[in-house]
């Protein structure tokens, strides 16, 4: 599950890592479509191999709300997923 807090502003933040830039970019475009949806928009960083969530609420003053656990535990099932080509 997403953990790290990091800097002044409280964030969830976790690199999945991929073996290739296409997984890693259909990760991240599943990631988008699951925000719409839920209405809660991560900051994504996409790197070859790899892509970097952050979450948190900046209706809270940028601080983790129950919101971004429940987000995060999604972001690791998308990412099993993923990983294992069902999507």
């Amino acid at each position: 599950m997403l953990g790290d807090t990091t800097g002044e502003n409280q964030s969830l933040s976790k690199v999945f890592s991929f073996d290739s830039f296409p997984k890693s970019v259909k990760f991240s475009y599943l990631v988008s479509e699951l925000a719409q949806m839920l209405n809660d928009h991560p900051i994504i960083h996409i790197d070859w191999d790899k892509v970097t969530i952050d979450l948190n609420t900046w209706a809270l003053n940028n601080s983790i709300s129950n919101f971004d656990l429940r987000s995060a535990i999604l972001l690791d099932q998308l990412f099993e997923l993923v990983v294992k080509d069902d999507l």
